[in-house]
């Protein structure tokens, strides 16, 4: 069995140097080219109510009681402003149409009936 001593373990070093440099630069020119991002903008506003119970002797808080009501226009609304604030930011996105495209249905919508 051959003895590697401490001289053959430093020959790698340099080699392991120079790749993660290479990543490195690679990873910064990347960035530089790459249009700058948008900042992401705040999501629609959501009502907090004040709506307290006291269940078997705990105080409970529920701000967003009012959205259990899954009927109520004011819910609808709610969930409506949500989704196309979520359609909004995920549109920027790279690669978010491909991926839409391989969800069942081909649109990213629901296959149920």
């Amino acid at each position: 069995m051959a003895r590697v001593g401490r001289r053959d373990s430093i020959v790698w070093l340099p080699w392991i140097g120079q790749s993660f440099l290479a990543v490195v630069l690679l990873a910064t020119l990347v960035q530089a080219q790459s249009p700058a991002t948008k900042p992401i903008p705040k999501p629609p506003v959501t009502r907090i109510d004040n709506v307290k119970e006291t269940l078997h002797g705990v105080e409970v808080t529920d701000p967003y009681r009012w959205l259990e009501d899954q009927e109520a226009p004011e819910t609808r609304a709610w969930i409506a402003a949500q989704n196309a604030y979520t359609d909004s930011v995920l549109s920027e996105l790279p690669g978010v149409a491909g991926l839409k495209q391989r969800l069942p249905g081909g649109s990213g919508g629901s296959t149920e009936s």
